[in-house]
């Protein structure tokens, strides 16, 4: 059976992008059903899709506004440093109900990604990586089954507008 958070909420049709992008921020999904006027899905929208939608129609929808003047961008973010225990990091994530951490190194800079899909390894049965460092335990994952390929790293700031986030 599926629980209320599983529950994909749908939008009609003629729902504005504003009520699109809050049926993902609220409702905790990725994807959501567009439904006709009678109640059949017609389509399925992503976040990425709304994303690449805005970034295209970027002259007409993007403010110049900067993120801080929008009241973006200004919340603590969880974060676990390169020598943090994993089974620690899983806490912080369990305990901030997020998917993921920055990875910072001993300067602060952030030097990779902690995710939920990094755990397949642990889901595969070797909870031996439950106490090594996030380090070790991320550069394991990484040289696992993925080809070598940098993960990109931006850095925006409050200063900067949504146009010039989203389309970097």
């Amino acid at each position: 059976m599926l629980g209320a958070r599983s529950r994909a909420a749908g939008v009609p049709d003629s729902a504005s992008l504003l009520t699109l992008a809050r049926t993902f921020t609220e409702g905790g999904q990725r994807r959501t059903p567009v439904l006709n006027p009678n109640g059949d899905v017609v389509n399925v929208v992503s976040q990425t899709a709304l994303l690449r939608f805005i970034a295209a129609s970027d002259e007409v929808l993007l403010p110049a506004a900067s993120l801080s003047d929008m009241g973006l961008g200004n919340i603590n973010v969880e974060c676990t440093k390169t020598d943090t225990p994993v089974v620690q990091a899983l806490q912080t994530m369990h305990r901030s109900r997020v998917s993921a951490l920055p990875v910072l190194d001993e300067t602060g800079e952030v030097v990779s990604l902690l995710s939920s899909s990094d755990l397949r390894v642990i889901m595969g049965g070797d909870f031996n990586f439950l106490n090594c460092s996030v380090e070790e335990f991320v550069g394991h994952v990484r040289r696992s089954d993925r080809p070598k390929t940098p993960f990109p790293y931006i850095r925006i700031s409050p200063d900067n507008s949504v146009k010039h986030c989203i389309t970097l």
